[in-house]
């Protein structure tokens, strides 16, 4: 799963980046038993890997603000 930050990140000042924020993340890995859309379900706390300069890494962490629990 991908999702898009709203709102996106803004840079702030300083060097300018070697590749610019996608504002993007996909989920690393998400529910083994719950499938939305024939994909894993994204949870609160699941990691995400972020756009991130120089090259994407798993930093991101899912945040939910829905009271739904799954897996």
């Amino acid at each position: 799963s991908t999702a898009t930050n709203q709102p996106p990140h803004i840079p702030i000042g300083g060097p300018s980046f070697q590749v610019p924020p996608s504002n993007r993340a996909t989920i690393v890995q998400g529910s083994a038993t719950v499938l939305i859309n024939g994909l894993p379900a994204a949870r609160n706390g699941d990691m995400a890997l972020t756009c991130d300069d120089a090259a994407p890494a798993p930093h991101g962490q899912v945040i939910a603000t829905g009271t739904v629990l799954i897996g």
